[in-house]
């Protein structure tokens, strides 16, 4: 199990490496007012569909195609999946 992040974590933080919520988020002051799938690290939300664009889910053996279902307004597609 992961202990330690790059990024800065309050020990209060509901949202630690142990405890990795995923939601739908849009930023509308980003200029992205599409809802999208998303997570939370600390006080920070992590988009989902930015990450699966980068490629940073590829080469994970039988992972799901993350680019589109990462890209949906809702996590129905992620979570009837066999990940």
């Amino acid at each position: 199990m992961l202990s330690t992040s790059w990024l800065e974590i309050s020990e209060e933080s509901d949202f630690s490496l142990q405890n990795f919520p995923f939601g739908v988020i849009s930023s509308p002051a980003a200029g992205k007012h599409q809802p999208r799938c998303s997570s939370a690290l600390g006080d920070y939300s992590i988009d989902l569909s930015d990450l699966a664009n980068a490629g940073v889910f590829d080469g994970i053996e039988d992972f799901l195609d993350v680019r589109s279902v990462f890209a949906q307004k809702s996590l129905n597609e992620f979570m009837v999946s066999d990940c």
